[in-house]
């Protein structure tokens, strides 16, 4: 939780509010919370009370990085804007938007207005915002140099908005959002989440609900890069995120600059896909471990292009996938330790692959991939250092070895003699099911 310096200052914005009184009680708010950002500095928090405000918030001032500034809904949830804009490098720096809903309106014509929040500052919190019914992406980041630093961007609710999360910068961390029923507005694709940047961390988020008669000709993809403009991807981790309803899990190349590099899956599980599990094309080191690939309509994993060298596989599980793991053309990769059930044999089988072995999930048609305690992908993974958590958070090992695929078979009793317990199951709350209220305001997505 953030805690105020002793020596900041704390405004307040209602819709009973004057721009003329001095903001600093309730009965002397601002009346408009763009007027709160032209007197922050460091340190100050804005409270805004409930009710829809009419206005793009612009940020005009920087906080530090011990001293923030903090924009708040009070309660959380219960104030409406049409976004916020950290305006440059020079203004909006170290700050935190927080308990927002986002929404767009119909007069908003400037080409940043589609976002919900366009980051282009340093240091930049985006926390428990609801975004909703958005022209565009509900986060994006300037795509263009200098990249900003230091986002941390969670705990965030994007429904029937045209995409999700556009991640660009260096040193973001974007962890445990949910990204529901994307829906083509306007021309251009529907993903999920785009990535650019050097060393980002993308874990523990929930996409879902996609249908096609939503997004119309739009394509959808969890994750996507290229570098068409002279973008590049490097030193990016994406873990423990719950994807379905894609065309494709991940979609990447490199074919122009050739800069993109060393991406790591782990943990991931990429589910009821319209094509393709990993889509990886002229992007060197690429690593997927302990994935679990279903049901996914053509490919589980494929590598193309005379760039795309150091592939690995290691420890997933593809269950009716049609193909499992793949290079083609020049590229190179290995993969070993890999479960293949409903799909055909990789390029180059490795030694301890189980092929044609049924992984036993607990319910794979109630989307429960879980595995039962005789499932053949127990312990039978490779010892992977780096996955030392599964996607739900449960330490690797359970027993003498890494389970294969996404999920680690929890025992909580003697394997062999008079107890053994059923699996421990707790869904992270990025991954909690939710019934959804379209109803912009404060309670929006209610745990079952």
């Amino acid at each position: 939780m953030w805690v105020l310096p002793a020596w900041a200052t704390t405004y307040y914005v209602s819709l009973s509010g004057n721009d003329a009184w001095h903001g600093t009680r309730p009965d002397s708010a601002w009346r408009h919370v763009n007027r709160a950002c032209t007197t922050v500095v460091a340190g100050d928090s804005v409270l805004v009370l409930s009710g829809t405000y009419p206005e793009r918030v612009v940020l005009r001032r920087s906080g530090t990085s011990t001293r923030k500034i903090v924009f708040k809904s009070s309660p959380r949830r219960t104030a409406t804007t049409w976004g916020f804009d950290t305006n440059s490098p020079s203004a909006g720096s170290y700050t935190r938007i927080e308990g927002f809903n986002v929404v767009w309106d119909t007069s908003l014509t400037g080409w940043r207005d589609p976002y919900g929040v366009f980051v282009s500052s340093n240091g930049v919190e985006v926390v428990d915002n609801y975004f909703s019914f958005l022209r565009g992406p509900a986060v994006q980041g300037n795509w263009s140099q200098p990249y900003t630093r230091g986002a941390y961007i969670a705990n965030n609710r994007v429904f029937h908005s045209q995409a999700g999360l556009g991640i660009a910068g260096t040193a973001w961390l974007v962890e445990n959002n949910e990204v529901e029923r994307l829906f083509q507005y306007g021309r251009g694709d529907c993903d999920y989440s785009r990535f650019f940047g050097d060393s980002l961390l993308i874990r523990r988020n929930y996409f879902h609900g996609t249908v096609p008669e939503s997004i119309g000709s739009a394509h959808v993809d969890a994750f996507q890069t290229f570098d068409n403009n002279g973008e590049r991807a490097r030193w990016v981790t994406i873990e423990a995120n719950s994807c379905w309803d894609f065309h494709q899990g991940f979609m990447g190349e490199s074919h122009y600059y050739h800069q993109s590099s060393n991406l790591v899956f782990k943990n991931n599980l990429f589910a009821r896909g319209w094509a393709w599990g990993l889509c990886v094309q002229d992007i060197a080191r690429v690593r997927a471990l302990n994935n679990t690939f279903a049901y996914i309509r053509w490919h589980g994993l494929g590598f193309s292009g005379q760039y795309c060298q150091g592939g690995e596989v290691r420890n997933n599980i593809f269950y009716n996938t049609n193909t499992s793991y793949w290079w083609a053309d020049t590229a190179q990769a290995s993969g070993d330790y890999n479960l293949i059930c409903g799909a055909s044999a990789p390029t180059v089988r490795g030694p301890h692959d189980l092929l044609g072995q049924d992984p036993r999930f607990v319910d794979s048609l109630a989307n429960d991939f879980r595995l039962q305690s005789s499932s053949p992908a127990r312990d039978a993974g490779d010892s992977l250092l780096e996955v030392r958590e599964d996607i739900l958070g449960t330490l690797r090992p359970q027993g003498p070895r890494w389970d294969m695929g996404a999920y680690e078979y929890i025992v909580t009793g003697m394997e062999g003699g008079s107890v053994v317990t059923s699996p421990i199951f707790r869904f992270p709350q990025s991954l909690r099911i939710f019934y959804h209220d379209p109803r912009p305001r404060g309670g929006a997505f209610r745990p079952l």
